[in-house]
């Protein structure tokens, strides 16, 4: 069984001008160990299609077909449901880390934050696991890493971070 499978995906987006076909017809299924690569030009469906299986759609979105996670299909969760699977079970790392990371917060304290919602943590445990996690990422001095700002750290950097918060729970 795969751990995570895609069938027919289909994303319309209802805009002012109409609707857009953001997706259309995605398969595809990832087995335990397996890395997908999903590449294509700009505005092909890549982050819709990704946004879709976290759950994190547009509410102008209308979504059809089958995703599965582990075998229980999660296509028609509610936003809670959703909310309880993301971090828990699943992950994204966004092209982008510098637009998706808090600039006023330090980079271990966003990866702790994650396993204090998520796992329960106390925030030392979830300190002292961040910077773990960076060391696992092979981000060079973690503890001093931890305590440094986003733009402090290169665009690979920030992609180890990220990396390092996905993988957390």
């Amino acid at each position: 069984m795969s751990v995570l499978s895609v069938r027919d995906l289909v994303v319309d987006i209802r805009t002012g001008q109409g609707r857009v076909h953001a997706v259309r017809g995605v398969d595809f299924a990832i087995d335990a160990g397996e890395t997908l690569a999903v590449v294509g030009e700009s505005g092909s469906g890549k982050t819709m299609t990704a946004l879709a299986v976290m759950g994190l759609l547009p509410d102008t979105a209308e979504l059809r077909g089958e995703i599965a996670l582990d075998g229980e299909r999660i296509d028609g969760f509610d936003a809670r449901a959703c909310n309880r699977l993301r971090g828990a079970r699943m992950g994204m790392v966004f092209q982008n880390p510098m637009s998706s990371l808090n600039p006023t917060m330090r980079i271990g304290e966003q990866i702790a934050e994650v396993l204090v919602t998520h796992r329960g943590a106390s925030w030392a445990e979830a300190q002292t696991r961040a910077v773990q996690l960076l060391d696992r990422m092979q981000v060079s001095d973690a503890a001093a890493r931890a305590r440094q700002y986003p733009f402090e750290f290169s665009g690979g950097m920030l992609q180890r971070a990220m990396i390092a918060m996905a993988m957390a729970c």
